[in-house]
């Protein structure tokens, strides 16, 4: 995974790490004996089999969209960064990032899709990370930061003011659903320690989500996904269902990388999913029959080794996703 951003640190972000490590050693000695008789919310179904992949299942099902154009215009980046500079300028902002499954490769491995998702938090500036399995500790590290008092209370006073943001690619979509959903609900919930011993807070007001966006989101093993809370103000999400390998092309319009194409053998089965209520969030587009969406020509690819090159939509695939919406993605996040 790649280095976080350095860059200065708030007062409540300061010692997250050692404020999380102190708990693990001495949280049962100073949980109060209202937390001891509560019940812990415990982990979803979905989240549990968040590391279960079926080789044998060669697609995902999805649910047709009518998609809707978007453009990789810097007029729309800019408008969006503005408006969410003026909303925040005085707020506590936090953003949160799901990987997909699978390492972090170089761009010509074929697998880079990660590595691409990674330059978008790069760039919005999403230091909180995680693989798709990591929802519990994203919950933990939001909750360290909100909790100014450290009393493991999460109060409405606490939560004045934050701008939430969460995202995800392929496997982490989901993930960043879940999230979502998790902190939707006021109740005692679980983030770590033993089942002799848990470590929870009591979540007082549910925690509202300023943007939940998702790049081809990817059900893990067909698990339901649930719908959208009501707590997330903006939602949206790029997908695609051709599935297969992707075809980059230089310049002159040669494809640049020999058949089929470029993709891993894994990321060729993988197709994105819309998430409901879509007529509450309807901003969901499928990329691969969407005439009107190309990567401007000459986009850059990969360090100088790779030339510079192009990706029209109805040759995009699982894989390719964030290079072909990252100019789109940044503009959302930022």
């Amino acid at each position: 995974m790649p280095k976080k951003p350095s860059r200065q640190r708030t007062v409540r972000e300061t010692d997250v790490s050692k404020k999380r490590g102190m708990q693990r050693r001495s949280f049962g000695a100073r949980r109060t004996l209202k937390q001891k008789k509560s019940k812990v919310v415990s982990k979803s179904k979905f989240q549990s089999k968040l590391k279960v992949f079926n080789p044998q299942l060669k697609k995902f099902s999805a649910m047709p969209l009518s998609a809707q154009a978007f453009q990789h215009s810097s007029s729309s980046n800019s408008s969006s960064s503005s408006s969410s500079s003026s909303s925040s300028s005085s707020s506590n902002v936090y953003k949160v990032g799901f990987w997909g499954g699978g390492a972090i490769e170089p761009p010509g491995s074929g697998a880079a899709g990660n590595t691409w998702f990674g330059e978008i938090m790069d760039a919005a500036n999403v230091s909180n990370r995680y693989h798709p399995n990591g929802v519990a500790q994203a919950m933990w590290d939001l909750f360290i930061f909100l909790d100014v008092n450290n009393d493991h209370v999460i109060t409405q006073g606490e939560i004045d003011g934050l701008v939430l943001t969460a995202c995800g690619f392929s496997w982490g979509g989901p993930a960043a659903l879940l999230f979502t959903q998790n902190i939707s609900q006021p109740g005692i919930i679980k983030v770590g320690g033993s089942p002799k011993d848990p470590i929870t807070y009591n979540l007082q007001v549910p925690i509202p989500v300023n943007l939940l966006l998702t790049i081809d989101p990817v059900p893990i093993a067909e698990s339901p996904l649930g719908n959208i809370p009501s707590t997330v103000s903006n939602f949206s999400n790029r997908y695609q269902q051709k599935g297969g390998y992707s075809t980059f092309r230089d310049m002159s319009g040669t494809p640049y990388f020999p058949p089929p194409g470029w993709g891993s053998t894994l990321s060729t089965l993988f197709t994105g999913v819309t998430i409901e209520p879509i007529a509450a969030y309807p901003d969901q587009v499928r990329v691969d029959t969407t005439s009107s969406l190309s990567v401007p020509p000459g986009f850059p690819f990969a360090p100088s080794s790779i030339p510079e090159l192009q990706l029209f939509y109805n040759e995009v695939s699982h894989g390719s996703m964030p290079w072909f919406v990252k100019p789109w993605a940044i503009g959302k996040l930022t």
